[in-house]
């Protein structure tokens, strides 16, 4: 093999080639500008995960700062239901304590209204009764006395029909006034006011005595007699 033939089949490194210098001259500057590159982006990158980092504690700071106001806020509402559940409970039990009183009032009302009425029908009837009351005063008192004999007799003595039937009701009462030595009146209820109003005009009349009654002791005068 000739020397020309080995010398065109291997590629011309020498300087004098102006093309292959240049080839390589642009290899290294891409090279150089590649490395430089990826410096940049390796920092850059290096900056964003320090800022994502710090992002993240801050963002964990105030993600648990956020956590215990809510936190706070609960349990301040908490507190605060509780609150307004013992103020209602509170005036639930004072309502219906009013409203017992203002039943109870009601109540009251009506057994004041029911009591003036029971003492005016009891003053009505007493009033009444009394038109029906006969009072005997200065007659002995015996033992095992008969003081239903005793109207009887009354009756006989004035003229005025009596019967038992007409005598409701007799027995002896302390007067008022009581005088030493006096005895107890007698008061009778009869049927009716007739036969009182009758017996008491025939008797002052007759100014009866306990004689007239057939009765012992001392005598009395009996005209006192009155409603």
């Amino acid at each position: 093999m000739s020397d020309e033939k080995l010398s065109g089949s291997a590629p011309d490194l020498s300087s004098e080639n102006p093309a292959h210098e240049e080839r390589m001259i642009a290899n290294r500057r891409k090279r150089g500008h590649n490395d430089e590159f990826t410096e940049a982006f390796a920092q850059f990158t290096s900056q964003i995960k320090t800022m994502m980092k710090d992002w993240k504690v801050e963002f964990t700071q105030e993600t648990s700062q956020i956590n215990d106001k809510l936190n706070k806020l609960q349990d301040s509402s908490q507190e605060l239901n509780d609150q307004y559940d013992a103020v209602a409970k509170k005036l639930e039990d004072q309502s219906k304590e009013i409203k017992a009183i203002s039943t109870m009032n009601a109540e009251i009302t009506e057994l004041k209204k029911q009591n003036m009425k029971l003492l005016s029908d009891f003053n009505s009837n007493e009033q009444r009764d009394r038109l029906l009351n006969i009072e005997i005063v200065g007659v002995p008192e015996t033992n095992n006395e008969d003081l239903t004999g005793v109207i009887l007799k009354l009756g006989e003595c004035t003229e005025v029909h009596l019967t038992i039937a007409d005598i409701i009701q007799v027995n002896r009462v302390t007067p008022k006034l009581k005088i030493q030595g006096r005895p107890r009146n007698i008061i009778a209820k009869l049927r009716m006011r007739q036969l009182k109003d009758n017996i008491i005009s025939q008797a002052r009349k007759c100014r009866l005595s306990t004689k007239d009654l057939d009765i012992q002791g001392k005598v009395y005068p009996t005209n006192s007699m009155g409603s």
